[in-house]
């Protein structure tokens, strides 16, 4: 007799980029490999399995067993079984509606989020206590070397307003200290703009293990944004380097005084006195080692499991 497989669907906002929350749902994916896809916007990307199906609207949800929705914006809205909150919808909770989402959603699910950063948030504008699962990384890709070269400093992350990679690459040329920038988007003229080549070098879209070396021999990774959890502050310290953050948001839950400093304001004047010889390749790398891949898939199947005998 054919053993019956159920039928599950991931949601998740739209797909058309590559960024951390993609890679939480490449995770989710691995734990559920037929599932479909569903989204709200679609645009083929080489990350994404070639035989995952994406389904874009209308979706018919009575023909799952199971739905799982990862999102930032609107998938809190989807009728689903279980929640994976990455951020409540920004665009809402700083307007006057931000509190309609109560209205809308129902607390009787299942919700998990990435961060207790985001936790605070989602009981304070949904009322809801989520249950706090961290997001991994690749702990056997991103290692240390032996010898990194500590010669510059390095930025890794999407070219938008809010990341505020403009304050590093001015802090920087004005301490005349070399700046390795990893990324595109929307700001990347303007970046390019306001950058001396002197000091300030983008490389542009990168391969993984072209990353994981910027990670390995860098000084430390700068994070001048306030993030709702922040996977690349993982990826450096996997490899042994420390980090310079934000003394807000996801920092404060994956840097600690072993492997990083905190900054407030004055950011220029914590990168003049960084030492990188102070941070132990051992202690960033051990932090890392609590957020692995391998330890968030099994506990998000560990949830699934709670909810459903599906699996």
């Amino acid at each position: 007799m054919k053993k019956y497989l159920p039928k599950i669907a991931i949601y998740y906002d739209w797909i058309n980029q590559w960024g951390g929350a993609e890679q939480v749902l490449l995770d989710i994916l691995s734990v559920f490999p037929t599932a479909d896809i569903l989204t709200l916007f679609y645009r083929p990307q080489s990350w994404l399995p070639a035989k995952t199906k994406v389904l874009t609207p209308p979706f018919n949800l009575k023909k799952y067993d199971l739905v799982i929705s990862t999102t930032s914006y609107f998938g809190y809205y989807l009728p689903a079984d279980i929640y994976y909150l990455h951020n409540i919808n920004r665009y809402l909770y700083n307007t006057p509606l931000k509190f309609i989402d109560r209205l809308l959603v129902s607390p009787k699910k299942i919700f998990l989020c990435n961060s207790k950063n985001v936790q605070k948030r989602i009981k304070k504008h949904l009322n809801i206590k989520a249950q706090v699962l961290y997001p991994g990384i690749n702990v056997k890709k991103f290692t240390p070397t032996s010898h990194p070269s500590l010669d510059y400093f390095l930025v890794v992350s999407r070219f938008v307003k809010y990341k505020n990679i403009d304050s590093v690459i001015l802090a920087c040329q004005k301490l005349k200290k070399k700046l390795i920038v990893v990324g595109t988007g929307r700001q990347e003229k303007y970046l390019k703009q306001i950058a001396n080549p002197q000091y300030v070098q983008f490389t542009g879209k990168i391969s993984q293990n072209k990353l994981i070396k910027l990670y390995q021999n860098c000084q430390a990774l700068i994070q001048p944004q306030i993030e709702d959890f922040g996977l690349t502050a993982l990826e450096a310290q996997a490899c042994g380097r420390p980090v310079i953050a934000k003394k807000a948001g996801g920092a404060l839950e994956t840097v600690t005084t072993k492997t990083g400093v905190f900054f407030n304001k004055n950011l220029s004047k914590t990168i003049a006195s960084f030492n990188p010889q102070k941070f132990e390749t051992q202690n960033c790398r051990q932090n890392a080692l609590n957020f692995s891949q391998q330890k968030f898939m099994l506990n998000f199947k560990n949830k699934i499991n709670e909810y459903s005998d599906l699996i």
